[in-house]
Protein backbone atom coordinates (compact mmCIF):
# COMPACT_ATOMS: atom_id res chain seq x y z
CA UNK A 1 0.00 0.00 0.00
CA UNK A 2 2.97 2.28 0.41
CA UNK A 3 2.50 3.04 -3.54
CA UNK A 4 -0.70 4.75 -2.97
CA UNK A 5 0.81 7.38 -0.61
CA UNK A 6 4.01 7.50 -1.99
CA UNK A 7 3.42 7.52 -6.12
CA UNK A 8 6.38 5.75 -7.96
CA UNK A 9 6.73 6.68 -11.19
CA UNK A 10 8.50 8.97 -13.97
CA UNK A 11 6.99 11.62 -13.01
CA UNK A 12 7.05 13.94 -9.67
CA UNK A 13 4.63 13.14 -6.35
CA UNK A 14 3.02 16.09 -7.59
CA UNK A 15 1.71 15.00 -10.83
CA UNK A 16 0.70 12.13 -9.37
CA UNK A 17 -1.71 14.04 -6.70
CA UNK A 18 -2.60 16.15 -8.85
CA UNK A 19 -4.07 13.91 -11.46
CA UNK A 20 -5.94 11.82 -8.03
CA UNK A 21 -7.17 15.08 -7.17
CA UNK A 22 -8.79 15.71 -10.50
CA UNK A 23 -10.25 11.80 -10.75
CA UNK A 24 -11.90 12.47 -7.55
CA UNK A 25 -13.36 15.79 -8.42
CA UNK A 26 -14.84 13.95 -11.49
CA UNK A 27 -16.15 11.39 -9.83
CA UNK A 28 -18.03 13.61 -7.46
CA UNK A 29 -19.39 15.66 -10.27
CA UNK A 30 -20.82 12.86 -11.60
CA UNK A 31 -22.45 11.42 -8.28
CA UNK A 32 -23.68 15.13 -8.00
CA UNK A 33 -25.74 15.24 -11.65
CA UNK A 34 -26.58 11.88 -10.56
CA UNK A 35 -28.59 12.72 -7.77
CA UNK A 36 -29.72 15.89 -8.98
CA UNK A 37 -31.19 13.76 -12.22
CA UNK A 38 -32.86 11.33 -10.00
CA UNK A 39 -34.20 14.35 -7.73
CA UNK A 40 -35.76 16.03 -10.44
CA UNK A 41 -37.42 12.84 -12.02
CA UNK A 42 -38.79 11.74 -9.01
CA UNK A 43 -40.74 15.41 -8.68
CA UNK A 44 -41.64 15.22 -12.14
CA UNK A 45 -43.60 11.78 -11.80
CA UNK A 46 -45.17 12.41 -8.43
CA UNK A 47 -46.17 15.56 -9.71
CA UNK A 48 -48.49 14.47 -12.07
CA UNK A 49 -51.81 12.84 -11.69
CA UNK A 50 -53.59 10.19 -12.74
CA UNK A 51 -55.28 10.44 -16.19
CA UNK A 52 -55.31 10.08 -20.03
CA UNK A 53 -51.84 9.87 -20.97
CA UNK A 54 -50.57 9.89 -24.85
CA UNK A 55 -48.39 7.39 -26.63
CA UNK A 56 -45.10 7.46 -25.48
CA UNK A 57 -42.52 8.88 -28.34
CA UNK A 58 -39.93 6.74 -29.75
CA UNK A 59 -36.96 8.26 -28.88
CA UNK A 60 -36.36 9.96 -25.22
CA UNK A 61 -36.23 13.52 -25.41
CA UNK A 62 -33.52 15.66 -23.59
CA UNK A 63 -35.26 17.87 -21.51
CA UNK A 64 -35.40 21.72 -22.50
CA UNK A 65 -37.82 21.24 -26.17
CA UNK A 66 -40.55 19.27 -27.06
CA UNK A 67 -40.89 17.64 -30.47
CA UNK A 68 -40.21 19.83 -33.38
CA UNK A 69 -43.75 20.08 -35.72
CA UNK A 70 -44.13 20.49 -39.14
CA UNK A 71 -45.41 24.50 -38.97
CA UNK A 72 -42.11 25.68 -36.84
CA UNK A 73 -39.90 23.98 -39.72
CA UNK A 74 -38.38 24.84 -43.06
CA UNK A 75 -36.92 22.69 -44.56
CA UNK A 76 -35.14 23.00 -47.72
CA UNK A 77 -33.53 20.59 -50.39
CA UNK A 78 -30.09 21.45 -52.50
CA UNK A 79 -28.98 18.67 -54.68
CA UNK A 80 -24.94 18.08 -54.57
CA UNK A 81 -24.88 18.74 -58.43
CA UNK A 82 -26.82 20.08 -61.35
CA UNK A 83 -26.35 17.16 -63.52
CA UNK A 84 -24.79 13.82 -63.01
CA UNK A 85 -22.88 11.56 -65.70
CA UNK A 86 -23.54 8.12 -66.04
CA UNK A 87 -21.43 6.95 -62.84
CA UNK A 88 -21.99 9.24 -60.41
CA UNK A 89 -24.96 9.22 -57.88
CA UNK A 90 -27.08 11.71 -57.24
CA UNK A 91 -26.97 13.00 -53.73
CA UNK A 92 -29.39 15.41 -51.74
CA UNK A 93 -28.95 17.32 -48.40
CA UNK A 94 -32.85 17.92 -46.54
CA UNK A 95 -32.04 21.07 -44.29
CA UNK A 96 -34.33 22.38 -41.16
CA UNK A 97 -34.59 25.32 -39.53
CA UNK A 98 -36.45 25.77 -36.48
CA UNK A 99 -38.19 28.81 -37.14
CA UNK A 100 -40.12 28.92 -33.92
CA UNK A 101 -39.81 30.69 -30.54
CA UNK A 102 -38.97 27.77 -28.81
CA UNK A 103 -36.14 25.10 -28.58
CA UNK A 104 -37.61 21.61 -29.96
CA UNK A 105 -36.20 18.21 -30.52
CA UNK A 106 -35.65 16.53 -33.83
CA UNK A 107 -34.76 13.25 -35.53
CA UNK A 108 -33.80 13.47 -39.22
CA UNK A 109 -34.65 9.51 -39.69
CA UNK A 110 -35.50 7.00 -42.45
CA UNK A 111 -39.10 6.64 -40.92
CA UNK A 112 -39.49 11.04 -40.40
CA UNK A 113 -38.08 12.29 -43.43
CA UNK A 114 -38.71 11.54 -47.56
CA UNK A 115 -36.83 12.44 -50.84
CA UNK A 116 -39.19 12.11 -53.43
CA UNK A 117 -37.83 11.77 -57.54
CA UNK A 118 -40.32 12.54 -60.34
CA UNK A 119 -39.59 13.19 -64.18
CA UNK A 120 -42.72 15.33 -65.45
CA UNK A 121 -45.95 13.20 -63.51
CA UNK A 122 -43.98 10.47 -63.66
CA UNK A 123 -43.10 9.47 -59.94
CA UNK A 124 -39.77 7.63 -59.99
CA UNK A 125 -38.46 6.84 -56.83
CA UNK A 126 -39.12 7.64 -53.19
CA UNK A 127 -36.93 6.57 -50.07
CA UNK A 128 -39.98 5.79 -48.28
CA UNK A 129 -41.07 2.70 -50.50
CA UNK A 130 -38.57 -0.12 -49.48
CA UNK A 131 -37.14 1.09 -46.10
CA UNK A 132 -34.07 -0.95 -44.42
CA UNK A 133 -35.09 -3.33 -42.04
CA UNK A 134 -32.70 -2.44 -39.72
CA UNK A 135 -32.46 1.56 -40.24
CA UNK A 136 -28.89 3.14 -38.27
CA UNK A 137 -29.65 4.71 -35.38
CA UNK A 138 -30.42 8.54 -35.99
CA UNK A 139 -29.01 11.71 -33.08
CA UNK A 140 -31.94 13.34 -31.21
CA UNK A 141 -31.04 16.66 -31.89
CA UNK A 142 -32.07 19.79 -29.74
CA UNK A 143 -32.87 22.71 -32.36
CA UNK A 144 -32.93 26.09 -30.45
CA UNK A 145 -34.89 29.04 -32.19
CA UNK A 146 -32.82 29.32 -35.50
CA UNK A 147 -30.94 26.01 -35.29
CA UNK A 148 -30.45 23.84 -37.90
CA UNK A 149 -30.27 20.14 -38.85
CA UNK A 150 -29.34 18.51 -41.65
CA UNK A 151 -29.24 14.97 -43.17
CA UNK A 152 -28.32 13.56 -46.92
CA UNK A 153 -30.07 10.87 -48.91
CA UNK A 154 -28.74 9.24 -51.81
CA UNK A 155 -30.40 7.82 -54.96
CA UNK A 156 -28.80 5.21 -56.75
CA UNK A 157 -30.61 5.68 -59.83
CA UNK A 158 -32.97 3.17 -59.52
CA UNK A 159 -36.64 3.39 -59.78
CA UNK A 160 -39.26 2.25 -57.01
CA UNK A 161 -42.21 1.83 -55.94
CA UNK A 162 -44.62 0.56 -53.24
CA UNK A 163 -44.13 -3.40 -52.04
CA UNK A 164 -40.70 -3.16 -54.01
CA UNK A 165 -40.89 -5.23 -56.84
CA UNK A 166 -38.32 -6.19 -59.05
CA UNK A 167 -37.82 -5.27 -63.04
CA UNK A 168 -38.78 -2.26 -62.67
CA UNK A 169 -37.46 -0.19 -65.94
CA UNK A 170 -34.23 1.58 -65.19
CA UNK A 171 -34.80 5.67 -65.35
CA UNK A 172 -32.80 7.14 -68.27
CA UNK A 173 -31.45 10.31 -69.09
CA UNK A 174 -33.03 13.52 -68.49
CA UNK A 175 -34.60 16.35 -66.34
CA UNK A 176 -35.89 15.39 -63.27
CA UNK A 177 -37.60 16.89 -59.89
CA UNK A 178 -36.27 16.14 -56.28
CA UNK A 179 -38.29 17.14 -53.50
CA UNK A 180 -38.05 16.74 -49.87
CA UNK A 181 -40.41 16.42 -46.61
CA UNK A 182 -39.78 15.93 -42.95
CA UNK A 183 -42.50 15.48 -40.35
CA UNK A 184 -44.99 16.90 -43.11
CA UNK A 185 -43.16 20.33 -43.93
CA UNK A 186 -41.90 20.61 -47.27
CA UNK A 187 -39.09 21.54 -49.33
CA UNK A 188 -39.25 23.14 -52.83
CA UNK A 189 -38.41 20.67 -55.28
CA UNK A 190 -34.41 20.77 -57.36
CA UNK A 191 -33.94 20.14 -60.94
CA UNK A 192 -30.77 18.41 -61.98
CA UNK A 193 -30.02 16.18 -65.08
CA UNK A 194 -28.92 12.56 -65.57
CA UNK A 195 -26.60 12.24 -68.17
Amino acid sequence: MSYVMHPVGPEGARVYWIRRLIVIAVAICLVALLWAFLARAGKSSSGHQAGPTSSPSTTAAPSGGAGCVAASLQVTLTASAQAYAASETPSFTLTAVNTGRTACTLTMSDASRQLVITSGSDRIWSSADCPATAPPATPLLLLAAGDKGTATVAWDRIRSTQGCPAGLAVPRSGTYKAAGSLLGANSDAVVFTLN
